[in-house]
């Protein structure tokens, strides 16, 4: 019997464990759950996709306009001379930083650009590095006539690619500029 009652006397080394690990799968359950609420804020509200390209079936074109299609592509072709299929990308040349005042009341509105010509000879990219000086001072001259309501809009931009490359073509004799692009287009 003393040994029963020396049993119960004394204390045991056994104590209950605190709940470390249950407090511990409870932090890393919370971390979890934050992690994967940032990541969905992120992809919905954050994350912008760039605006996906449209893409015309041709297959779905009644007759009549594919005839009309056939038209304007016949045109198209006895206007360029290009052997190569003019969705392809030429070779190109790059006028960067074209900075000017706009015609403007007070000149305190600005238009910068940088353009990209693109042209079929190789050849051709001696002939523009030569007149870099005069294309600038064309790009330059139409570009200052400009007023603030002639470059807003995809067709007043579009209308001054066009001008653009018609001046452009109008100064080199040893080649044609097949398409003018804007890597930078900024009105201030």
């Amino acid at each position: 019997m003393a040994e029963k009652d020396k049993d119960k006397n004394v204390p045991t080394t056994e104590q209950p464990q605190p709940q470390k690990s249950s407090n511990l799968l409870s932090m890393i359950g919370i971390a979890n759950t934050v992690l994967i609420i940032g990541l969905v804020v992120y992809i919905v509200f954050i994350k912008k996709d760039p605006p996906a390209q449209v893409i015309v079936n041709s297959d779905k074109k009644t007759e009549s306009q594919q005839n009309k299609d056939e038209k304007n592509e016949d045109e198209t072709n006895d206007e360029n001379t290009d052997d190569e299929n003019s969705k392809e990308m030429g070779e190109t040349y790059e006028l960067k930083g074209i900075l000017v005042n706009l015609n403007e009341p007070g000149g305190s509105r600005m238009l910068k650009v940088s353009l990209t010509l693109e042209f079929k000879d190789i050849k051709f990219k001696d002939v523009l590095k030569k007149r870099d000086s005069q294309i600038r001072s064309e790009i330059l001259i139409y570009l200052s006539g400009l007023n603030f309501s002639q470059t807003v809009g995809v067709s007043q931009k579009e209308n001054i690619l066009k001008t653009l490359k018609k001046k452009i073509n109008q100064i080199s004799v040893e080649g044609k500029i097949r398409n003018i692009f804007f890597s930078e287009f900024v009105v201030q």
